[in-house]
């Protein structure tokens, strides 16, 4: 809620809006800019980090796979010098290690293509997150039980309409 208070702020110091207007104007000018920060966020920011959880997913699939088959080596490595072959749970240890990291790797490869949707997603639905959002911050912005010096953003705009 911290970002919404600072432009919050900003919006009500904005030079260039008339000084008498500041009051009325903040508030629906507080809207249009979170509107449009989460539609340029949801529609050009969303595609790259999708593509960059999906290689890291990936990344860290493989990593956490060689980590996992350390101790299968050792084993067989030691089974080996000894001349004997590893017993078949090794063998079904780094099986399953393996399924885990090729199911990882396609749970990663997933990410991409969601991404992609999510960027595609209805104005109307980015309008209403961002009413939502508003509107939370707004409730949120008294402590519970504070006394009632304390105003709510939407109070303190429509007292502008006041004066």
């Amino acid at each position: 809620m911290k970002l919404l208070d600072l432009l919050a702020g900003w919006i009500q110091r904005l030079p260039v809006l008339p000084a008498e207007a500041r009051g009325v104007l903040w508030l629906p000018l507080l809207f249009v800019v979170v509107a449009v920060g989460l539609r340029l966020l949801v529609r050009h920011a969303l595609p790259p980090l999708g593509r960059l959880a999906s290689a890291g997913f990936g990344l860290v699939a493989v990593l956490l796979g060689a980590v996992l088959l350390l101790p299968d080596l050792l084993v067989a490595t030691a089974f080996r010098q000894g001349g004997n072959r590893p017993p078949a749970v090794i063998y079904g240890y780094g099986d399953a290690v393996v399924s885990l990291v090729l199911s990882l790797q396609r749970l990663g490869a997933g990410c991409a293509p969601v991404a992609r949707r999510l960027a595609a997603v209805n104005l109307g639905l980015i309008l209403l997150v961002a009413v939502g959002w508003l509107w939370w911050w707004n409730q949120r912005h008294c402590p519970d039980g504070s006394p009632g010096s304390c105003l709510r953003p939407v109070q303190m705009w429509t007292a502008a309409f006041d004066e």
